[in-house]
């Protein structure tokens, strides 16, 4: 097996445990905490909270990364990975709403939030160090994991008690960590990695957060507008239960959505390298928006289960063509230096859109229902878009 071939499969593997977690913990945070009588104000106090923990950290990881050399992709990863372990399997033998179990899960929430930059940016990684990586394979690995493990715990939920959440994304934090040990190998050759990507960029040191944001001006704008649509985006994954309960599903019409929206993901995160080669990224990135757009206004407009499903099918062009499209945008807009930062900007803009989405969506839902909820939330995604396709700017 060649060199490329085997760092391409590990890498598939970090993704596909990643984003099981993710599943696992963020799909259904709202249905473990209704079972345990949170309302939903609550559970948007606490995804809130934990997105802006995470807005916080991510930025501080990834400027600590870019600065030191011991700080590793692999050391935060891990470190990360461990404390989901730790508190998910706390949070299997807690009952009821307690101060405790809401510590619990935002820290279990925070960690898989803030590791996400980091898990992309190694590809970015690997290829400084001579080894092409497909992303966009890799990348829908996770997709078709994401998928399974939606269906699966969906319906197992039926039947069996929610401690299967914490339980299982425990299961797969352990999954995480032993891959990327795995894939990164020694500390070492980590190290020097980053010193040969630093020599490679002649010497040129990092920036500051507020410097780069001020010298990067239409990237920011591109963060604002990422930050509108992923408030809609959030809000649908987020409170996917409660919308499907609002017209008649259950944890499985749950699941099944979750499926299609990830199994829709894959052509273009598979073919994405191909893409990209003949359309540019702008392009790619405005069609996104449109696809995010076109999809929040089906899901307000939806009245039945089966609509749900068909809005979901959108995902191919919103989500799916977005995330290796940002990856690849940032990775050729920006100095090797600022590399990590840039990647985890663009994480941390799409967690503050969720702050406002758990925040505001959950008190909508409660106050004026579904609805309401959608319809606000494809006006905002609408903002976004008009922002995003007015700031990216060509690579």
């Amino acid at each position: 097996m060649s060199t490329e071939k085997k760092y391409t499969i590990q890498y598939a593997a970090v993704q596909g445990f990643y984003w099981v977690a993710f599943c696992s913990l963020l799909g259904f945070t709202a249905v473990f905490l209704l079972d345990r009588n949170y309302t939903n104000s609550e559970i948007g106090i606490i995804i809130a909270l934990s997105n802006v923990l995470a807005v916080f950290l991510q930025p501080l990881f990834a400027s600590m990364a870019d600065k030191y050399e011991k700080i590793t992709l692999k050391a935060i990863i891990c470190a990360w990975s461990a404390i989901i372990l730790f508190v998910c399997m706390g949070l299997v033998f807690m009952r009821g709403a307690s101060l405790l179990v809401s510590a619990f899960i935002t820290l279990a929430l925070v960690g898989v939030l803030v590791i996400q930059p980091f898990v992309n940016t190694i590809s970015v990684q690997l290829e400084e160090r001579g080894i092409f990586i497909n992303f966009g394979v890799c990348r829908a690995c996770g997709s078709l994991c994401y998928a399974a493990a939606s269906t699966v715990i969906g319906v197992l939920l039926k039947y069996y008690p929610v401690t299967l959440i914490p339980f299982s994304t425990a299961i797969f934090a352990i999954g995480l960590l032993g891959c990327v040990v795995i894939l990164l190998g020694q500390q070492k050759e980590h190290k020097d990695s980053k010193r040969k990507i630093r020599e490679r960029s002649d010497e040129k040191k990092a920036q500051s957060l507020g410097v780069f944001l001020l010298s990067h001006k239409k990237f920011s704008v591109f963060l604002i507008g990422v930050t509108f649509i992923f408030y809609y985006h959030v809000l649908s994954c987020n409170y996917l239960f409660q919308i499907i309960e609002s017209v008649g599903g259950d944890s499985a019409s749950m699941g099944v959505a979750s499926s299609i929206s990830a199994i829709v993901e894959l052509p273009a995160m598979i073919f994405f390298i191909k893409l990209v080669k003949k359309v540019s990224c702008r392009v790619l990135l405005r069609i996104s928006g449109v696809f995010f757009a076109v999809k929040s206004i089906l899901f307000f407009l939806a009245g039945s289960v089966g609509m749900i499903y068909v809005a979901q099918l959108f995902q191919a062009g919103g989500y799916a063509l977005f995330i290796p499209a940002s990856v690849y945008y940032v990775s050729k807009l920006l100095d090797r230096a600022d590399m990590v930062k840039g990647q985890s900007l663009v994480t941390t803009a799409i967690t503050l859109g969720g702050v406002f989405a758990s925040v505001v969506g959950g008190k909508m839902l409660d106050d004026y229902g579904a609805g309401m909820t959608l319809l606000v939330g494809a006006i905002v995604a609408s903002i976004g878009v008009i922002s995003m396709c007015i700031s990216v700017e060509e690579v």
